[in-house]
């Protein structure tokens, strides 16, 4: 994908001017956006290993080059955002071409500036140092929260360069100075700025969000940030966050209060305050993107976020964070995702093993009873592939777990298992060997580990789990019965059409683990039940949610 274009005339390069760079992004094929954008990648790694100097000419190329690539790269970045459920490979290919945009942009800037430090006698760019110190603080930035999008380990000399520009800004005098960063921007920005918002969000790459939610988050504090000072004079009454430029990691809470010349502190005090802000005209029914929230902010999730980020920042003592105690434990444990595999895995081993002597029937059968009197072929032949040795390799694995509370687990995972360990999957999970019931549980956070593994960490679901099949086109057998109150369901008709699903009972309440698009709030499903049973229910609120799945609340209107 990135190979390079075949070179032509020495004065048809489009890296020999602005004017040749410009034709030539305007001769990319447009109807084929990931591949041109791979080509401006290429140039820009043809770029950053010229040995040509660095004058006004060179930094117009570089300047055009990120300039005309920002559209493709918008338009691929949202195409990321929105397909949560791409194939693996799809994901790491658009995935890959992203970020090395991003990375040889830095690459490249960073170069001119070291440059320009380097020579103080010979400064032909001084006046272009701010917005490019700008720029290349905000592609660091992306290089970090595209790491975060993947669970990647962070590099510390990418916060070191971080910080290094930031204090370099500082000493030449422009770390506050105001600028439109790119044309079309719709507010101006500064150094300080994009220092802080990377800083900011290295809070909320610990493995335990998803990208559209560290996007989400990431627009606010592009929208918020400005009032955030960062300081090299601590205050204990207001800063309660620092930033060590001499360490590679991003922003850490004050715990011993005190001065380092190598620390630039912040309060987290504008950001709360804007957050209640928020609140307050959301209640007012204004409109989210008028308040900096984005045109993907939602509600009522929207509210999740903003009380998540406001904890995140708030100070200790405000913080109410549940902590329970997790005891080493090893072992392997089964692994299965998504809810269309749980299901088999659990209808499995309802069904007698191979060989053996059946003495109930399944509720598909006793449904083809009911409707022509014997088992039809469809149902035998459908409950003969129904078996867990049909579930796709990609679907299952072995972890190792590594600890374990009351609840959670957390597991080392390597090889194949870490492409679908992702915060906010959902998982069924069996220690192996042995004859507990499957547990069912969702990704919490996942952590890169200097072994080349992941840690992840698993939140456990509470109750008694159980597979149902859901119909929706049930029929009340007589109206005349259901109004005189007689909870009485004509069973033998329906759509043909069963959705699978998961049951969750916990202390007397029920709800339902069922794939997204299958949800609607009010809409009624017919529950069919192992031992032939029925319910007729009406979906209600969601209780929890993740990549795919939700869990419902539901009332019943009637059984069978």
């Amino acid at each position: 994908m990135f190979g390079f274009l075949k070179p032509g005339k020495k004065g048809d390069n489009p890296l020999n001017s602005l004017k040749n760079v410009t034709r030539w992004v305007e001769n990319l094929p447009t109807g084929d956006i990931f591949t041109a954008q791979g080509e401006v990648v290429a140039k820009l790694v043809e770029f950053n290993q010229s040995s040509e100097d660095f004058g006004k000419a060179r930094l117009a190329v570089l300047r055009g080059l990120d300039e005309q690539s920002r559209e493709m790269q918008t338009s691929l970045c949202a195409q990321y955002l929105r397909n949560p459920r791409m194939s693996k490979m799809i994901e790491t290919r658009l995935w890959t071409s992203i970020h090395a945009l991003y990375f040889e942009l830095a690459r490249a800037y960073h170069a001119f500036l070291m440059h320009f430090v380097a020579n103080p006698g010979g400064r032909k760019i001084q006046s272009q140092v701010p917005l490019i110190t700008a720029r290349a603080l905000r592609a660091l930035a992306d290089i970090l929260k595209w790491r975060y999008f993947h669970y990647e380990r962070i590099d510390e000399k990418l916060w070191l360069r971080l910080h290094n520009l930031y204090r370099m800004a500082e000493f030449e005098g422009f770390a506050e100075h105001s600028l439109i960063l790119y044309d079309g921007d719709s507010r101006r920005t500064s150094a300080r700025e994009a220092y802080v918002r990377a800083a900011v969000l290295s809070l909320f790459g610990n493995g335990s969000l998803v990208p559209k939610q560290i996007e989400m988050i990431d627009t606010w504090l592009d929208n918020w940030s400005g009032p955030i000072n960062c300081d090299s004079r601590f205050d204990v009454a207001r800063h309660d966050f620092y930033l060590d430029t001499s360490a590679g990691h991003g922003l850490s809470r004050i715990r011993n209060p005190g001065e380092n010349p190598a620390w630039r502190y912040l309060s987290s005090a504008p950001l709360r305050a804007r957050i209640d802000e928020v609140r307050t005209f959301l209640r007012a029914v204004k409109t989210p993107a008028t308040l900096g929230l984005g045109e993907d902010f939602r509600l009522p999730d929207g509210y999740a976020l903003l009380d998540l980020v406001e904890a995140e920042l708030s100070a200790p003592e405000a913080r109410n964070r549940r902590k329970v105690d997790r005891q080493p434990r090893q072992g392997r444990w089964e692994i299965v995702r998504d809810i269309p595999s749980i299901y088999i895995v659990l209808r499995t081993e309802q069904l007698p093993a191979s060989g053996g002597v059946r003495t109930t029937l399944t509720p598909e059968e006793i449904l083809d009873i009911k409707l022509y009197g014997f088992v039809t072929e469809r149902t035998r032949a459908s409950q003969h592939h129904m078996t867990a040795g049909s579930i796709p390799e990609d679907q299952r694995a072995l972890w190792f777990e590594v600890d374990e509370s009351e609840q959670g687990i957390g597991f080392a995972v390597t090889g194949a298992g870490i492409n679908w360990a992702k915060a906010g999957r959902l998982l069924a999970m069996r220690r192996q060997g042995g004859d507990d019931p499957w547990r069912i549980g969702v990704v919490r956070c996942v952590v890169a580990s200097d072994a080349g593994q992941r840690v992840v960490g698993i939140r456990l679901l509470a109750g008694e789990l159980e597979c149902v099949e859901l119909d929706q086109e049930p029929l009340l057998s007589d109206p005349l019965l259901a109004r005189d109150g007689y909870e009485v369901l004509d069973t033998t008709h329906g759509s043909g059409n069963l959705v699978h699903a998961l049951r969750l009972t916990d202390a007397n309440r029920h709800a339902l683990l069922l794939e997204s698009a299958r949800y609607a709030h009010a809409r009624q499903y017919l529950i069919r039940y192992a031992n032939a049973s029925t319910e007729l229910v009406q979906l209600d609120a969601v209780e929890d949610k993740g990549e795919g799945w939700l869990r419902a609340a539901y009332n019943v209107l009637a059984a069978g």
